[in-house]
């Protein structure tokens, strides 16, 4: 017989092999962040080199874009488990059709109106655009809008979760990590980073998803309720479509923004997110 748990206390499951795999993922990280800066074009120009801190020089390679898009994008891991957890494919339709829906929109009609703008940020765009009032309160408005704090505790649960310290000092630790290589490296080293960890988020899904059905196989899935297979799970039509206008955020979202201008072309960047 299965007893459910009402805590569970990660460490106490770790084995020796996945502590060497934490910190060698956390090795890579640090490697690949200095072969970035190793990479990086030597320049007196400042403005070369303002470029190069925002924008990795607008030389972001098509697979760069990929996967700094994807590990940057494809967040909020905890909250999207419980959902699909708790509604079955419901999550899928919330948090992964109606996205996608957004993506396609900016890919093949916001870019085609950006795309001859030599702008730097959405702030800069705006104000290209409409004007330098403009372009201040949408700094304002993106200041607000970039504010990490979900991220923050996500990292937070993850640190306390594996070390058992106390959630605040675990989101120091996890803050002053990012922090250190962001401003040490630019979007450059943010770039880098994120190659890690789009390899390591698609292969650890595909290990979960290979161990579960050769464990289990597919049976699990005969008991669970029929609101699990339902579209809109136990949730009205309102509510189901209700993420949909949060998905719309996406025409706003900074990130896309940086990355368009990052990349070496707007072509490279509209394959890259339709991939």
């Amino acid at each position: 017989m299965y007893t459910i748990k009402s805590k569970i206390d990660i460490i106490d499951y770790l084995s020796t092999l996945d502590w060497i795999i934490f910190f060698t993922v956390i090795l890579i990280t640090i490697i690949s962040i200095l072969i970035g800066q190793k990479l990086k074009d030597k320049t007196d120009n400042e403005n070369d080199t303002f470029l190069d801190l925002i924008l990795m020089g607008r030389k972001l390679t098509l697979p760069l874009f990929i996967a700094t898009l994807v590990a940057t994008w494809y967040g909020g891991i905890f909250g999207v488990a419980q959902i699909a957890f708790e509604n079955g494919i419901y999550n899928f339709v919330t948090q992964g059709f109606f996205w996608y829906i957004s993506y396609i929109i900016f890919a093949i009609f916001i870019l085609n109106r950006i795309k001859n703008y030599n702008a730097v940020t959405l702030p800069n765009l705006i104000g290209q655009m409409y004007g330098p009032k403009s372009e201040k309160l949408s700094a304002v408005l993106n200041i607000i809008n970039l504010v990490p704090i979900a991220y923050a505790i996500s990292i937070g649960l993850l640190i306390q979760m594996i070390f058992g310290y106390t959630l605040n000092i675990s989101i120091v630790i996890g803050v002053v990590f990012v922090l250190s290589y962001s401003l040490l490296g630019g979007f450059r080293a943010v770039v880098f980073s994120d190659l890690v960890q789009f390899f390591v988020m698609c292969i650890t899904v595909l290990i979960i998803l290979i161990i579960s059905i050769t464990t289990f196989g597919i049976d699990p899935l005969t008991t669970l309720p029929d609101s699990y297979f339902n579209p809109m799970g136990n949730y009205s039509i309102l509510e189901t479509l209700s993420w949909g206008l949060i998905a719309i955020s996406t025409l706003v979202d900074p990130n896309f923004y940086q990355r368009s201008y990052a990349a070496i072309d707007f072509n490279t960047a509209k394959k890259g997110i339709l991939i």
